[in-house]
């Protein structure tokens, strides 16, 4: 990958404005290392160092409302950057659209435009559903990363199949939780049934996700925020909404990986509500097989 022709300042930094594509309002202002400005270029999504941190860290990486790169520009002296992105979700960590929600007004008083798209203290809280959900999806990973194709089944499948043959398998158990909430998949009862085949969406979605490289972390907050639903929609609303993702994760042609998952979190969540349980019964449920897997017990015991 060549270089970019931008000088950093002696704690080898550049400041990077951030833009919205489609809108071009400005949403953001942060730092880049070469490292962060490499991996950016090279994943496609925005990367950046964290000063306080002392780190770098991939924006959006615990919200899910990650920034799609469209392009990157130099300025006049190549000191600076702007990336022009398209943003998922929200920019700012408030909630907001854009870092730059407040307007001073002529008294000098702050002035809040725009209302809140996300509840930050769901996105961002380190809750049990969250640490639950990281020893779950962790579980996963480490069978990615250690290949047990001869003793464990995904194993074998997360070293041979493809992003496509799991998002499929997505899209099938979707349809089974669909057939709960209208009645035409019957096993033990409806809030047993919910959570058998919601654990089942889970268990093909992580693989899905992980087999396409998204970070766990994400993973890990998606099913935390999920897990904040009301249980507002009628049953034939959520029926038709999860049909929807459904077809898409059959698909998979126009919408990314991470995206369906943060689409699909929630409709679990809703569905479970509407049927007298909850997402952490689902997230357990699949934990549970998992940690009843001897060859898992380095990873468990770790």
């Amino acid at each position: 990958m060549s270089v970019v022709p931008v000088t950093f300042d002696p704690n080898g930094l550049v400041p990077v404005v951030v833009q919205d594509d489609t809108t071009d309002q400005v949403l953001m202002m942060a730092f880049m290392n070469r490292d962060a400005l490499d991996l950016t270029r090279s994943t496609g999504e925005v990367h950046f160092w964290s000063r306080s941190r002392n780190k770098i860290w991939h924006k959006g990486e615990i919200s899910g409302h990650v920034q799609k790169v469209r392009s990157i520009n130099v300025n006049c002296n190549q000191d600076s950057l702007l990336i022009r992105v398209d943003q998922l979700g929200a920019c700012c960590h408030t909630g907001h659209a854009s870092c730059y929600f407040r307007e001073v007004d002529a008294d000098g008083q702050l002035i809040t435009l725009g209302e809140l798209l996300f509840d930050p203290e769901a996105v961002y809280a380190e809750g049990p559903l969250r640490d639950v959900a990281l020893r779950w999806i962790g579980a996963y990973v480490w069978l990615n990363e250690n290949d047990l194709s001869d003793v464990s089944g995904t194993s074998k499948l997360l070293h041979s199949s493809s992003v496509s043959y799991f998002a499929s398998r997505v899209a099938d158990e979707l349809g089974e939780v669909r057939g709960v909430l209208d009645g035409s998949h019957v096993h033990d009862g409806p809030s047993e049934d919910i959570v058998l085949e919601g654990s089942q969406v889970l268990y093909w979605m992580a693989l899905a996700a992980i087999r396409a490289g998204v970070d766990a972390t994400e993973i890990a907050a998606d099913v935390n925020r999920g897990s904040g639903v009301s249980g507002q929609s009628t049953l034939a609303e959520l029926a038709d909404h999860i049909e929807t993702v459904r077809k898409q994760w059959a698909a998979l042609e126009t919408e990314s990986i991470a995206h369906l998952v943060s689409e699909t979190v929630p409709l679990l969540a809703e569905s479970a509500a509407q049927l007298e349980s909850n997402l952490l019964d689902m997230l357990t449920t699949d934990l549970a097989d998992l940690e009843g897997k001897s060859y898992l017990a380095p990873y468990f015991s770790a």
